[in-house]
């Protein structure tokens, strides 16, 4: 979804740069896509797997450092326990690992994680996954 930025506005070219591991799921992001320089911006990573059960979700988000401030991440109520808990750098780097018991869990949408963040400065700024991945409730994996 492309975004411009006008006047003192910072927007979130928000991308999902790889396909999922289960077969019609689908990870990406949520939320608005732009928002005014210094004031938070919450960007849920999405989760939808209408047709098969899966049973984990993990994912490294990079951002740019220059342009963005990620201030917190918060847990959503998919995952049951986190095999790596949420975490971020300053350097624009944030990652989260986590599995949802059995029988995992089929759906149409779900929040994994909600990235806040809060613009430095006018610009596009660009969200993305350098890894992820979500896996189905198969016993394979």
């Amino acid at each position: 979804m492309p975004a411009y930025v006008r006047g003192g506005l910072c927007s979130a070219l928000l991308l999902a740069a790889f396909p999922a591991s289960v077969s019609a799921a689908d990870l990406s992001f949520g939320g608005p896509s732009s928002v005014q320089v210094g004031s938070s911006i919450s960007i849920p990573v999405v989760v939808s797997s209408p047709s098969a059960a899966i049973n984990a979700v993990s994912a490294d988000v990079g951002f740019p450092a220059d342009l963005l401030t990620l201030k917190s991440i918060s847990k959503g109520s998919l995952i049951n326990f986190w095999t790596q808990e949420p975490s971020f750098a300053a350097a624009g780097a944030a990652s989260f690992e986590g599995v949802i018991f059995n029988p995992g869990w089929t759906g149409a949408r779900a929040t994994v994680v909600s990235l806040v963040f809060v613009p430095k400065k006018p610009g596009t700024a660009t969200i993305s996954f350098s890894r992820g991945s979500v896996l189905a409730n198969d016993g394979s994996g």
